[in-house]
């Protein structure tokens, strides 16, 4: 039982300083000097991408859903079909 605790404090006190090294690394990258940047604001472009129309999304949902639809009803009709197949045969004169 003692092993266990001992264990269990070990991870806890290794994933307690993770978490202290990632939060400084996270910290360490801030700058505190300031940098001036230039924007150019005279050529600006009105095009929008068809990915940021909503209506595409709720086109391409309902596709989806629909697909999804097909392909689990066929799985579920499927094994609810029987197939039958007859041989015949036929004596031939020599």
């Amino acid at each position: 039982m003692t092993s266990n605790l001992s264990v269990r404090n070990l991870k806890q006190i290794f994933f307690s300083v993770a978490f202290l090294l990632v939060n400084f690394i996270s910290f360490a990258q801030d700058s505190t000097v300031t940098a001036t940047t230039t924007t150019n604001t005279a050529a600006t472009s009105t095009e929008t991408m068809w990915y940021t129309n909503p209506i595409a999304w709720v086109i391409g949902g309902i596709v989806l859903l629909v697909l999804l639809i097909a392909l689990f009803r066929n799985k579920s009709t499927s094994s609810d079909q029987v197939t039958v197949t007859k041989t015949v045969s036929r004596d031939t004169d020599v």
